[in-house]
């Protein structure tokens, strides 16, 4: 019975090493840790670090940072966002989707309080390998 235990035990650490939360898979996950990077969620100072937000997803209501109980729930709920974006916006381009992520006006992209949509969206094809006037649906399907 011990034995079963243990081995219980690896095989959940290995799972959450490999396919956990804490390690987004598929493109979508892709871009979901480099949002993270852009956003310093791996510097442990950070705003994102603090509110478990890897994202710094806002409440639409308040337009606060959203504070998560924990990491895995901040980056689930940074998947869900993105995968819901490619589902609702397929044919805006990924400068396009980040200027909508940080609240700005898609069809004119410019620099505003919340960030530079032209930088991030920079930052995130370079990471994805992708061009930032690339599709949502030519990037992750649909």
């Amino acid at each position: 019975m011990t034995l079963l235990i243990v081995l219980v035990g690896i095989a959940a650490l290995w799972w959450v090493v490999t396919k956990g939360a804490q390690s987004p898979m598929g493109r979508i996950g892709e871009w979901a840790k480099a949002i993270a990077e852009f956003e310093d969620f791996y510097n442990p100072g950070s705003v994102a670090r603090q509110n478990n937000n890897p994202g710094n997803l806002k409440d639409p209501a308040t337009n606060e940072f959203r504070v998560f109980a924990n990491v895995e729930a901040g980056w689930l709920a940074l998947q869900q966002d993105l995968r819901a974006k490619v589902g609702k916006y397929p044919d805006y381009t990924l400068l396009q989707i980040m200027t909508r992520y940080l609240g700005g006006n898609v069809a004119a992209p410019a620099v505003t309080g919340e960030g530079n949509p032209f930088t991030y969206a920079k930052f995130i094809a370079q990471k994805l390998g992708v061009s930032m006037e690339q599709t949502l649906a030519s990037i992750f399907g649909g």
